[in-house]
């Protein structure tokens, strides 16, 4: 599971924001409908700390309780 304590999508609209803040836990999959929801994959990374800081979402292994930031590259 992710835990994702904060997230930063500096053009992504209000409820695709307030969608983000209110999961206390996501699973990869759940973040990837999210992401996809809001404008495609391509749009956006994630940064994980640190392990994998800008790794892209699509290469990501499956993690337990890993702080994930989302930003839009």
């Amino acid at each position: 599971m992710f835990t994702l304590t904060y997230a930063v999508i500096s053009k992504a609209n209000y409820e695709v924001l307030q969608a983000i803040y209110n999961l206390q836990v996501l699973n990869l999959q759940d973040l990837n409908y999210i992401i996809g929801e809001s404008g495609g994959l391509k749009t956006y990374q994630v940064q994980m700390n640190p392990v994998s800081r800008g790794s892209d979402l699509r290469d990501l292994p499956y993690y337990n309780g890993i702080v994930v930031e989302l930003y839009e590259v």
